[in-house]
């Protein structure tokens, strides 16, 4: 039975299939859970603005969005029944995965819990693959949830 349950959020809402696996698994009352979403402000880089103006105007907007995002699935849960505390990580230095597993270990997770796209051939090469990155090197069980049939 998993006790402590992190959920890793992507840039867009996650699908209902995910909540739903989500929901099914903390069916426990004593089950906490995590949503958290990792800042990759390099990923909106697009060379053509000035540092002054990332740091005033893109960064920012970034953290309004993930909130928002955070807020938004946190209201979905609450619908489902499930009550789950949210964290915004602004880890520059790590990627998205070792973000996500640094949470979860000291959160104490016994579970993550993450979409993928389920991309293959040319388009997992050009865009790589966080989850399977994550399933490859963490140390605690990783639930991957496809958001969509393929």
């Amino acid at each position: 039975m998993y006790r402590r349950i992190l959920m890793s959020l992507a840039d867009t809402p996650p699908s209902d299939r995910a909540l739903v696996a989500l929901r099914c698994i903390a069916i426990d009352p004593q089950v906490r859970c995590r949503l958290v979403h990792v800042l990759q402000p390099e990923a909106h880089v697009t060379g053509f603005e000035r540092p002054a103006v990332h740091v005033r105007d893109i960064a920012p907007a970034l953290a309004r969005q993930a909130q928002a995002l955070l807020a938004q699935t946190q209201d979905r849960l609450a619908r489902l029944g499930l009550h789950a505390e949210t964290a915004l990580i602004e880890e520059g230095l790590l990627t998205l995965e070792q973000a996500v597993l640094a949470d979860a270990t000291a959160w104490s997770a016994d579970l993550i819990v993450m979409t993928t796209h389920g991309r293959c051939g040319l388009q997992r090469l050009a865009l790589g693959s966080h989850a399977e990155a994550l399933l490859r090197t963490s140390p605690l069980p990783v639930l991957l949830v496809r958001e969509a049939d393929v």
